[in-house]
């Protein structure tokens, strides 16, 4: 089967678990009442996953590999994401950059600029506002040489980001960076009333171990972190603020399943729904 094919079947199997509303569906204010009925039964999904990742970010500071990986939708949400057709769509922004307009303005001297405005409402899963500040926070983390991202991309093709109100900023290029408009899963918002302190007083080893990255996350996308068993599961709840909606499917349990044999047998007993990428062969699949 080629690449391709798998990647728009896999994003399909995530976007039908992660998102409960279209594009444009406005979130839960803060503290508003979750709009599942009480009484109704609570759907859990479980899935396995081939081993423990080593974080639950989108863009990672400690390197690991991708078979490992969580797909970054469970937990996380960035600026834009793909649809099944691997076309850039907005999540936390309003509106993507279009070239040559006020949102995406390249100079005579090479440098370049795009303007980003947020969802209004949007909070981190701890209810905290998501503000443009969390994301020139990130830019200063992952441009810390000592931490190890600062040499992947977008990151040194970026300047600074520049908050102009409450909900808008600009991110300042210092060269042409023909992605910029589909940043995806290479670069996101960190939350800085979490991470900020300890960014400034932690040295690199302490920071890049930090439990926010693991067993304390803390991320924008439609399930937020419960309970993490290391090398045994994860589980997880629909967050109801998130920017699409609160997703259908209450809850998730990810199964670290190491034996493909194991997660095959899991399957044909209905004790487990889907399995994350790099899990079976084709032939198992």
């Amino acid at each position: 089967m080629p690449s391709t094919s798998v990647t728009a079947i896999f994003s399909l199997l995530v976007a039908l678990v992660t998102v409960g509303c279209a594009p444009g569906t406005a979130p839960q204010k803060p503290g508003s009442a979750s709009s599942t009925s009480s009484s109704a039964p609570q759907k859990t999904l479980v899935s396995s996953n081939r081993g423990q990742p080593a974080n639950l970010a989108s863009r990672s500071l400690v390197t690991q590999g991708s078979s490992l990986s969580i797909p970054p939708r469970f937990f996380n949400a960035n600026l834009d994401l793909y649809d099944v057709h691997e076309n850039s769509s907005p999540q936390l922004a309003e509106a993507l950059p279009q070239f040559d307009t006020d949102t995406w303005r390249l100079f005579p001297d090479g440098r370049m600029e795009t303007r980003y405005t947020l969802r209004p409402n949007l909070t981190w899963q701890d209810g905290t506002p998501l503000l443009p500040e969390d994301f020139a926070f990130a830019l200063r983390v992952y441009k810390a040489p000592e931490l190890g991202s600062s040499s992947i991309p977008p990151v040194p093709n970026m300047d600074e980001i520049v908050a102009q109100d409450a909900r808008t900023f600009v991110i300042r290029w210092k060269q042409p960076y023909v992605d910029a408009g589909a940043l995806i899963n290479t670069f996101q918002a960190l939350p800085r009333h979490i991470l900020e302190e300890d960014f400034n007083t932690m040295d690199s080893v302490a920071f890049t171990g930090h439990p926010f990255w693991t067993t304390q996350y803390v991320g924008l996308g439609p399930y937020k972190l419960d309970r993490w068993e290391p090398g045994a599961f994860l589980e997880g709840s629909a967050f109801g603020n998130h920017a699409l909606g609160r997703p259908k499917i209450d809850r998730i349990k990810i199964l670290i399943i190491n034996d493909p044999q194991t997660a095959m047998a899991s399957v044909l007993a209905g004790e487990v729904h889907f399995v994350t990428n790099f899990t079976f062969s084709v032939d198992q699949g």
